[in-house]
């Protein structure tokens, strides 16, 4: 069974390339540990990314994430709805898997 949530640390090198890990923790759990972020899968080869500390909108946009899946980087597909639910991203290389 996949896992829906992932803890995603900062890279130390680059605080904008994320790294991330699939975890058995609950989302309340996720929520309250001492990493900034989490991400929840919302779709196929879709996720969420979540700060648990605000974050400017514009910032968002500079994170480097990659799939937790098969660890090449996602893309952006839309927007933060607010400081701490932040954008949507897909792996277009598990996508392209999946549509064969």
């Amino acid at each position: 069974m996949k896992s829906d949530l992932f803890m995603v640390l900062s890279s130390l090198k680059d605080p904008k390339r994320l790294d991330v890990l699939p975890t058995n923790r609950s989302e309340k759990e996720l929520q309250i540990g001492s990493d900034n972020f989490y991400m929840k899968r919302i779709g196929e080869n879709k996720y969420r990314l979540y700060s648990k500390n605000m974050v400017l909108l514009e910032v968002d946009s500079e994170y480097i994430v990659p799939c937790p899946e098969c660890g090449k980087l996602m893309e952006q597909i839309a927007l933060p709805t607010d400081c701490f639910s932040l954008g949507v991203y897909m792996c277009m290389n598990c996508r392209g898997t999946a549509k064969k």
